[in-house]
This record gives structure tokens, sequence and C-alpha cells, in this order.
């Protein structure tokens, strides 16, 4: 099962980024820096270089990531409206495809 993890480079993000590895999740970290990639990649995350109010940064994990964890201190106000237009929209995909079935 794969997880998105918004602010993975931040003190909180990480810890839980590093919690989902260690129990056998695939997990992909959201960071500002690109130094930190190291850091996550060391422990087994995938790190995702972006900006959480650029949401063309990661909307592609979307679809990938059964779970979004957000420990950004900006994350509800900027990509929450985004994640939830993009879930709808996937929603209604799902929809229409099983009415053609």
């Amino acid at each position: 099962m794969s997880v998105l993890v918004f602010g993975a480079g931040g003190y909180i993000g990480f810890a839980v980024a590093q919690y989902l590895r260690a129990r056998g999740y695939t997990v992909y970290g959201l960071i500002r820096k690109p130094e930190h990639s190291k850091k996550l990649s060391q422990h087994e995350i995938h790190p995702v270089i972006g900006d959480i109010t650029k949401p063309e940064t990661y909307e592609k994990l979307l679809e990938q990531c059964k779970f979004i964890i957000d420990t950004s201190p900006s994350g509800q106000q900027v990509a929450f409206p985004f994640i939830k237009n993009t879930l709808h929209r996937n929603l209604k995909k799902s929809i229409s495809l099983l009415q053609g079935c």
C-alpha cells in the first residue's frame, strides 16, 4: 500500500514517514528542499520534490496512493480543496465505468 506524506522533510513528517515505512508501506515524501532527498532515500522513503501550493508537483501520486497524510503547517488550507476535487473526479470516473458494465 502506498502513502503520500506532505511535509516529510520536517520533524513530525519524517517521523510519520519512517513509522509507516517500518510497517511495510511504500512511502512517498513531499519535500520542498532537495537536500532532504538523501535522508529520505536512506530510510527507503521515496522523495518527491515539490510544493504543497503547486498541486502539479504531486498530482500524479494522488492516484497511486491509498492514503495521504498532511504534516505540513499549511496543507489543509492549500492542498485539501485540490485533493477533494481530484478524488471526486476519480469517483465519478469509477461510477461511469461501473454503470457501463
